[in-house]
């Protein structure tokens, strides 16, 4: 017979892992300029069946559930970046569903790193994605930084 600690654990390893990290290229400059426009890294680490899609810089939510949302800014020259993670519900109909900000990181001009954090509850089809809030015309963003998310539950 089996606890009930063994038969979460088989039922947790018989999930199927969704989730993604990307990065920018290298050292190079990425598309950081503001008005809206997403913010796309475009070298995957990892990308669990193939939810985020490098081109278009949207990770889409296969299945419903709380994920994990992580955005790391490593700046290579000095001046505030500020980035803030968008969810897009599938149905922004509802005055429940309407696009905001999950989580948001700024690095400064003494401080040229930023991690910043957040979970929220994602249905099926709804979609993250990256905007640059202010960003100096000759930012360059390091391959230390990055975008993850990951399902959680």
């Amino acid at each position: 017979m089996m606890s009930i600690p063994d038969e979460l654990a088989r039922q947790l390893l018989q999930r199927t892992a969704v989730g993604f990290t990307a990065c920018p290229p290298g050292l190079s400059s990425v598309d950081l300029q503001e008005n809206s426009r997403i913010t796309k890294f475009t070298a995957v680490a990892h990308n669990a069946e193939g939810y985020y899609d490098p081109s278009t810089g949207n990770f889409t939510a296969p299945t419903t559930g709380l994920y994990l949302v992580s955005v790391t800014l490593c700046s290579l020259n000095p001046g505030r970046i500020n980035v803030n993670v968008k969810h897009r519900p599938v149905n922004p109909g509802r005055a429940d569903r309407k696009v905001k900000s999950v989580c948001r990181v700024s690095t400064t001009a003494e401080d040229n790193s930023a991690t910043s954090v957040g979970v929220i509850r994602m249905e099926v089809g709804d979609s993250l994605y990256m905007v640059a809030v202010n960003a100096p015309d000759d930012a360059v963003l390091s391959c230390y930084s990055s975008f993850s998310c990951f399902l959680l539950c």
